[in-house]
């Protein structure tokens, strides 16, 4: 048993944990277009392009109970010089590894007070929000308002 213990382990590190990087980071992924963009992000930031062309990837989603995706892409060598989507280019976009290491820890406590914070916010119009924002990277929108119409404002740092 522990002899294929540790070669299911070996292969799960190896095919698995690579596109399962955002989910496991991010959790609540709830739509397959949200978990398949953030599964190929995943995986061409923790695995080289040319370790990636003309292999099978498998793409799959639990969908919401009763209905599952599963598909499979082949990445290829772009057919054009300075093709604009590549898998170098979207890992070099999303440098979602150091996106990931760049926020900020927080206590189960003050989790819970951000979390309160929301609760209270829901459905609320007129709404300003509160709390502080220099934490934000730049260029990030965050949402400046609401007015009585429900109408949304955003900023960005």
């Amino acid at each position: 048993q522990s002899v294929s213990q540790s070669v299911s382990q070996s292969v799960s590190r190896s095919n698995v944990v690579p596109v399962a990087m955002a989910a496991m980071f991010l959790t609540c992924i709830h739509t397959t277009y949200a978990l398949h963009c953030t599964t190929l992000s995943s995986l061409v930031n923790d695995v080289s392009e040319d370790e990636l062309i003309g292999k099978r990837v498998g793409m799959f989603s639990y969908g919401s109970g009763s209905v599952a995706t599963l598909y499979s892409i082949r990445p290829r060598v772009p057919t054009a010089d300075g093709a604009a989507f590549t898998l170098g280019r979207i890992a070099q976009t999303t440098a979602m590894r150091a996106r990931l290491d760049t926020r900020a820890e927080c206590t189960p406590e003050e989790f819970a007070e951000a979390m309160g914070m929301r609760e209270q916010a829901y459905d609320k119009a007129p709404h300003t929000p509160v709390g502080p924002t220099d934490h934000m990277a730049a260029g990030v929108y965050y949402l400046e308002g609401i007015d009585e119409q429900h109408r949304r404002t955003y900023e960005r740092i």
